[in-house]
């Protein structure tokens, strides 16, 4: 049984922020990120940040490509 309201924030999940950067603390621009468990993808912007909004709870895996490896 599912019970409707009028308060659409209960129905929303997680906004999550990731700031991403290399080994060296350089930011990891324009790079493509997917968020794992149910695949959600985004792009870093030039800030080396990413958002992924209406995240479930739970563990998920964030895979970055790497341009130089093309994987």
């Amino acid at each position: 049984m599912i019970k409707v309201t009028d308060d659409q924030s209960l129905l929303k999940g997680y906004k999550l922020t990731l700031i991403l950067k290399d080994a060296f603390g350089k930011l990891l621009k324009n790079r493509k990120v997917t968020l794992h468990s149910d695949p959600i993808e985004g792009t870093t912007d030039d800030n080396g940040v990413v958002v992924f909004e209406d995240v479930s709870a739970g563990q998920h895996e964030v895979v970055v490509l790497d341009e130089d490896k093309g994987e």
